[in-house]
């Protein structure tokens, strides 16, 4: 039996790699990569943190 896994973890790291390696141990022949975000929503919301008052910030 074969099986294909599909992720839509947004990016590469500890729940992607443990994913990877317990679909491959149950015997996946192939596992997806994630949907590699943009960097501009991430950009925007940084630039949306900065512009906003002092007093509505909240600790990074």
């Amino acid at each position: 039996m074969s099986a294909l896994v599909s992720t839509y973890l947004p990016a590469p790291g500890f729940f992607a790699g443990r994913l990877r390696e317990q679909a491959e141990a149950e015997g996946a022949t192939a596992v997806s990569e994630g949907p590699a975000l943009a960097p501009e929503p991430a950009e925007i919301v940084w630039e949306r943190y900065g512009a906003a008052p002092a007093a509505r910030r909240v600790p990074v």
